[in-house]
């Protein structure tokens, strides 16, 4: 684990914030799961795979007008790359936020998971700093 798990991670949520879905799907492993932590807000509680990625990246593109991912820090904790992210999505001209945790492990230099946390809970349970 190390910088170039980060430099994924980061140019993964540069491209969904971007809204460039082939440069999303570059950085994750064909055999990706992604468990997000709004889950109540899709349709899935688990995307698989790139055809599930297309599907999640959808339905944020159908819910918001825009939607925005910024990574505030990273953490390497036991072989995993957990970003505390910033969600901004904006729709009829009114903006939400939302800070979450997002646990990513790769493999052969791709993400192949995604789990989203509250980021309180995540800090917590790993003696991170909030």
């Amino acid at each position: 684990m190390g910088q170039p798990e980060v430099a994924t991670l980061r140019r993964f949520y540069a491209a969904w914030t971007a809204g460039d879905l082939d440069a999303m799907l570059a950085e994750v492993h064909p055999d990706v799961e992604a468990q997000p932590v709004l889950g109540l807000l899709y349709e899935r509680p688990t995307y698989k795979g790139h055809g599930g990625m297309r599907r999640w990246f959808e339905e944020v593109d159908d819910l918001w007008d825009d939607f925005e991912a910024q990574i505030e820090a990273t953490h390497e904790v036991d072989g995993a790359v957990i970003g505390y992210l910033r969600l901004i999505a904006t729709t009829r001209g009114r903006s939400s936020d939302a800070r979450i945790a997002v646990i990513c492990h790769f493999r052969d230099g791709k993400i192949i998971a995604f789990r989203g946390r509250d980021r309180e809970e995540v800090a917590e349970e790993l003696d991170l700093p909030p």
